[in-house]
């Protein structure tokens, strides 16, 4: 894995990004944390390890975006390789707020922030618009307060979609005719990131322990709440021991009173 993936991956621990925009928003809507973010919670407070998990999709699509940046770079030496952006007004005490765009230009001259985001896709460009627009729009978002940061700049997003139909993932030479740029445009009541991170914050706030699969192991309890779970277990043995002699007994009784035609 490239470098700065590695950096991507070890900053999941305390921040949120882009690649977590549509869980975002999906909380902005809900009013709360779901089930589904609470395992990304914990990540965020270091609770749990995050899952590395690598793909020849994936990794096909790290090599697109370099092969992207180096056509970018060779029309313009300005453009920059997944900056980390961070954001302050988004950000809160529990949780950063953070954006590695995969490419970022500053045109200090038309006073102008470009960020691109690559995609290798089987999806066209409209599908593929649609399927990441959350995360293009905190792209646009986090831009924006760069942008104003540097001097009011007016920002721009381009998505940049290179076709996979009928690609061999493991020998396959990079075709500029498979390659679609186009800027994109949003609104900004479009991604309510500030009510996401509101409630993230408070979540996170409260959140201490997080358990895979909501099973704990009885060893971690308190030692005076193990002592009333292991009598209750021990109750309900007993219990089920009894129910099970009851239900012979019976059985027996049935059978005694059948022979006789009782």
């Amino acid at each position: 894995m490239e470098e700065y993936k590695l950096d991507i991956e070890q900053s999941r621990k305390g921040n949120l990004g882009s690649s977590d925009a549509r869980m975002l928003q999906q909380i902005a809507e809900l009013g709360v944390v779901p089930k589904s973010a609470v395992k990304r919670m914990a990540i965020i407070k270091g609770l749990v390890s995050n899952d590395n998990i690598s793909t020849p999709a994936m990794a096909f699509g790290d090599r697109i975006e370099m092969q992207v940046f180096d056509m970018l770079k060779s029309q313009d030496d300005r453009w920059q390789s997944n900056p980390c952006l961070t954001s302050t007004k988004y950000s809160r005490k529990n949780c950063r707020v953070i954006d590695h765009v995969d490419y970022l230009l500053q045109d200090d001259e038309k006073k102008v922030i470009t960020i691109g985001e690559a995609k290798a896709t089987k999806l066209s460009f409209r599908q593929a618009r649609e399927e990441y627009r959350w995360q293009l729009a905190h792209h646009w978002l986090v831009g924006n307060e760069l942008a104003k940061m540097v001097g009011n700049y007016t920002v721009r997003v381009l998505l940049c979609v290179y076709d996979t139909n009928e690609v061999d993932y493991n020998d396959h030479e990079f075709d500029p005719s498979r390659l679609t740029v186009k800027q994109v445009r949003f609104s900004k009541a479009e991604y309510d990131l500030g009510k996401a991170m509101d409630i993230v914050d408070d979540f996170l706030e409260d959140l201490t322990e997080y358990y895979p699969n909501e099973e704990v192991d009885a060893n971690m309890l308190p030692a005076n709440v193990y002592t009333q779970f292991s009598e209750v277990a021990t109750f309900l043995r007993e219990i089920k021991e009894r129910e099970a002699k009851i239900e012979a007994f019976k059985a027996k009784l049935y059978n005694f009173l059948s022979e006789r035609d009782i």
